[in-house]
């Protein structure tokens, strides 16, 4: 009854936001995308869109519209959710923010860069994202890293793995992997949680298809569902 009522409540939310942009504005790509404009009247969030939304999409840096330039800076909720068509994705360096479910269960994509300007990355921002192989974040960001090639966005000040992929090398020094960090990504067959990792949270790696686990003896917490929907699995080993 619970998921019923939660699949109702996004259901919902999808249909008002998609209503809720300001103006669309055809990318150098040719897709038409919709923008809401920001408080400050001079910068732009890339809002809801289509599902339809396909091919390499490259997202501009300033917009024009009512003959003004706006610039974009944030790539809002479910912005591009469920686009399963899209294949490549170009986040321009004026993007500071992504928001929750930005990319979710785009199937299609198999790598994407996080700009050096991004400052604030939402849950489930990239997850879903089956066919994704590389994952990583620009030199010079300040916030977030993809130290040692690992394939996953690591908060750098918290040592904290916030996003990954079925390829991801998880870094001896992450000490916590955040709620829903691997969510959906079911083309993760195994993964190796290194000795530094203290806390797995909530859903960390829920419908995933992991078959084998090793938690090591350092780990002192698990979220709810960490690991639930794992089909495959045929062995949890605890260390010590």
């Amino acid at each position: 009854m619970k998921h019923t009522f939660l699949t109702l409540a996004l259901l919902i939310s999808s249909f008002v936001s998609a209503l809720a942009y300001d103006f669309t504005a055809v990318c150098e790509t040719g897709q038409e995308l919709a923008y809401t404009i920001n408080e400050d009247k001079e910068t732009v969030c890339v809002y809801k869109n289509s599902n339809s939304i396909s091919g390499e999409l490259i997202i501009p840096a300033n917009v024009e519209y009512d003959s003004k330039i706006y610039r974009v800076t944030s790539i809002g909720g479910s912005a591009f959710s469920d686009c399963s068509g899209l294949t490549s994705i170009t986040i321009p360096k004026s993007v500071t923010s992504i928001g929750w479910r930005a990319f979710y269960d785009n199937s299609g994509l198999t790598s994407i860069t996080i700009p050096e300007n991004v400052t604030s990355i939402d849950d489930l921002a990239f997850s879903g994202c089956s066919g994704l192989t590389s994952i990583s974040v620009e030199e010079g960001n300040s916030t977030y890293d993809s130290r040692n090639n690992c394939n996953a966005i690591i908060r750098t000040n918290t040592n904290t793995l916030i996003a990954g992929c079925k390829t991801t090398i998880i870094p001896d020094d992450v000490t916590s992997i955040v709620r829903w960090a691997f969510y959906g990504n079911s083309g993760l067959t195994s993964i190796s949680i290194p000795e530094s990792v203290t806390n797995i949270g909530n859903s960390a790696f829920m419908f995933c298809s992991l078959k084998q686990i090793t938690i090591p003896a350092n780990v002192k917490t698990i979220g709810e569902s960490a690991f639930y929907w794992n089909y495959n699995f045929t062995d949890i080993a605890f260390e010590n």
